[in-house]
């Protein structure tokens, strides 16, 4: 009797043994828990002691790359933050905005509202760029000034941000005559 107990205890344990190795989800682990509630605060606590301590930032720094030095954890890794960023592309598009520009997606969403989502100098509609509205900003100052198609970006770009340099392309390209004209040729 005592021996079919002891079978029968061992067996129960067993079965609850499978079944937590099948479904780990229902195994509640408090540490993980606590670091997902407090996610925000102990990253910001890290920005915080990066930014006031040098040698912790070069530690963070040596960590970081030791990640990818190992073949096998890089690929880990750029697997793990590519799928993160198909998961969250709201929160990766806000995080890009913020590290590059300064500003939020919220306040990127309300630029587009205000210019009524039309590139702010061709004014062609966001649908039919190439990528949406590029965040057009001051090298110098930081700023944003505006959200442009791609094109717009562009040649801001190739003028070097130079409003001498536009407004000569401007008078350059309203000058009534041409040298076909001068020549005799016509367009045809």
């Amino acid at each position: 009797m005592l021996r079919d107990s002891l079978v029968i205890r061992m067996a129960k344990e067993q079965t609850e043994k499978q079944e937590k190795n099948a479904n780990p989800k229902k195994v509640r682990d408090p540490v993980r828990e606590s670091r997902e509630r407090n996610k925000d605060k102990r990253n910001a606590l890290r920005r915080e002691r990066r930014a006031s301590d040098p040698e912790y930032a070069a530690l963070d720094r040596a960590r970081s790359a030791a990640r990818y030095k190992d073949p096998e954890k890089r690929k880990d890794a750029i697997e793990a933050s590519r799928q993160w960023r198909i998961a969250n592309p709201e929160r990766h598009k806000n995080n890009l905005l913020m590290i590059n520009y300064g500003i939020t997606l919220e306040k990127y969403n309300t630029m587009r509202s205000e210019q009524n989502y039309k590139c702010a100098i061709c004014s062609i509609p966001e649908t039919d760029t190439y990528r949406g509205l590029f965040v057009d900003h001051c090298h110098e100052t930081k700023s944003v000034r505006g959200l442009l198609c791609r094109q717009c970006n562009i040649a801001i770009g190739i003028f070097d941000h130079s409003t001498e340099s536009l407004s000569s392309a401007v008078k350059y390209l309203s000058r009534k005559t041409c040298v076909n004209d001068a020549q005799g040729f016509t367009a045809t």
